[in-house]
Parts: structure tokens; C-alpha cells; sequence
């Protein structure tokens, strides 16, 4: 793979989305999915990214190993531990080739046509999961704060059997009522779909579960607020690469609980400021990693 000024292969000069994609995304809260680079050019591109994303948090691994022993969860251990990343979603601000990935004009063009001008990227990490990890319905506890959009882009053993569900229009649900919120008041269920489904159709009746499939190289953008389940039924590991980004305006915290009420850490994570600039002063903002 040779890495130019753009990884992607999508040579075109305008990546902003369409008004009418647009108007799809405000309306059911995702758009997509896009071709960032070609299939047969991933293979070397997960391989690279899991390479440093391994490097980076030696320590962390480390001590993971031993909090294991003591049952105690990733959120709980100390920033330092993390290295500059701070947290587990930081590689961002600390690996150039994933930030150099995550900001490519493809992506970072789309991005901006949703938040506008000034972009912060407060978020990215590799994810390789395996069928033996079942994960239920969940809103990302950072949007019960904060508004943001998460762009998912497939890496390696990415196929029908590895699916990003999600159920349309629930960014825009009264008060942000999220699936977690539910469980715990309602008793839903969250690894149920159809009552998943239900619960939000109760509130929208207009919302609908889809299956997003992408093939590899693809990716698709949707708001933090959006209900989701990965699911991953083959037996191969599956690896995503996920980004998150916010207007300045949006004060960005590392959550150190998952489930209500939620607590954060006092100190902040890396942020960068992918594009524009940043009036408010609330984040630490750091310059991109070379």
C-alpha cells in the first residue's frame, strides 16, 4: 500500500455529503456506507494499525493482565497507564497513521459537512472482536453528555456475518431516551431485538432495525446517539476501526462507569482539532501526532 497525502481511493476533489444525504442523516441518523480504500489494500492497513495499536499499549496489557486477577474493569485503571493516550479511545492523538487514516478528506470532508466548520476528534480505537463476546442494545454513554458523530470503518473479516445493527431515528428521541436507561427503568431486554425494537417504536414509530454490512474498506457515519449492537456470528476476528468526533462547543470527559448514573474521570483526554478552530476553550487539545 503506498500511503499518499490520501489513503483512501476515492480520488475526488468534493467528499462532502449531498444535501440529500444530509437530510437522510438527520432524519434516521446514519448515511452510508462509502468506499474509503479498495479491499485487497486492508489486509496491510489492519495489519500495520494493530501492530502499533500493540505497541503503544504494551503497559497497559501488562497491567490489564494483573487488574484481571483483581476484577478490576479497563475504565478503573489509571490514565497514566495508557500512556499519552490517556484513555483506550486516544490513538488519535498519539499514532500519525491513525490520525492520518481517521482524518483522510474522504472521511474527514463527510464529517464536516455534518458538524460544520470546526471538527474536534476526541476519539479512535481498533476494536477485534470474536463471536464469543455478545454484546447487547447501547447508546454510547458519552452522548448522555455530549452530541457527536461516529464514523465505523470495516478492516479484516468484515462480511454479512458481521453486522453493525443499529435502529433508525433513536438520535432523536425525547430527552435522549437510550436503551440502557430502559433496561433499567423498564426491565427491557436488552439482547432481545424485536423488544428492543418495540421500546423504540413506542417512542417513534417510525424507527427501524437495519442491518449494516459493509465490506472491507467501507465505512459508515452515524450520530453518537443512535441505538447499536455489534454483532458477529463468524468465527474469524473481526477489526474495526472507530472514530468519534464534536463541535469545540461540546465539553469531552472520560466516562469511568457504563452504566447510570454515570462518573467521570477529572482528568481530561487528548482531543485534535481536525479542522478549524476551537473558540471555547473547554477540551485538552493537543497538537497531532508526526
Amino acid at each position: 500500500m503506498v500511503i499518499n497525502n490520501s489513503l483512501s481511493s476515492e480520488k475526488i476533489i468534493n467528499n462532502n455529503l449531498s444535501e440529500e444525504d444530509l437530510k437522510k442523516f438527520r432524519e434516521q441518523g446514519f448515511i452510508g456506507p462509502f468506499k474509503f480504500m479498495e479491499a485487497d489494500e486492508v489486509a496491510s492497513l489492519t495489519k500495520e494499525l494493530k501492530k502499533i495499536t500493540a505497541r503503544a499499549f504494551f503497559w497497559k496489557r501488562l497491567v490489564a493482565k494483573i487488574a484481571r486477577i483483581f476484577k478490576i474493569q479497563d475504565h478503573q485503571i489509571p490514565s497514566f497507564v495508557w500512556g499519552k493516550a490517556k484513555w483506550g479511545k486516544g490513538l488519535h492523538a498519539t499514532i500519525p497513521l491513525m490520525y492520518k487514516v481517521s482524518n483522510d478528506p474522504v472521511i474527514l470532508d463527510k464529517i464536516s459537512s455534518i458538524l460544520g466548520d470546526n471538527v474536534l476528534q476526541w476519539s479512535t480505537q481498533i476494536l477485534s472482536k470474536t463471536s464469543d463476546v455478545d454484546y447487547p442494545w447501547h447508546g454510547d454513554v458519552e452522548h448522555i453528555e455530549w452530541e457527536g458523530i461516529t464514523v465505523w470503518l470495516a478492516l479484516s473479516n468484515v462480511s454479512d456475518q458481521t453486522p453493525m445493527d443499529i435502529v433508525t431515528r433513536t438520535h432523536a428521541l425525547p430527552n435522549y431516551t437510550y436503551p440502557q436507561e430502559l433496561n433499567r427503568n423498564e426491565g427491557i431486554d436488552l439482547n432481545d431485538d424485536q423488544a428492543v425494537l418495540e421500546a423504540a417504536q413506542k417512542l417513534d414509530p417510525e424507527c427501524e432495525l437495519l442491518s449494516m454490512k459493509l465490506k472491507p474498506g467501507e465505512f459508515f457515519i452515524f450520530a453518537g446517539r443512535l441505538w447499536h449492537v455489534p454483532r458477529i456470528y463468524s468465527s474469524l476476528e473481526r477489526t474495526v476501526m472507530i472514530s468519534q468526533y464534536s463541535p469545540p462547543s461540546e465539553k469531552i470527559q472520560i466516562p469511568t462507569t457504563f452504566e447510570p448514573p454515570i462518573t467521570w474521570k477529572s482528568s481530561l483526554p487528548p482531543c485534535v482539532l481536525a479542522k478549524g478552530k476551537d473558540d471555547y476553550g473547554h477540551n485538552l487539545v493537543v497538537e497531532p501526532p508526526e
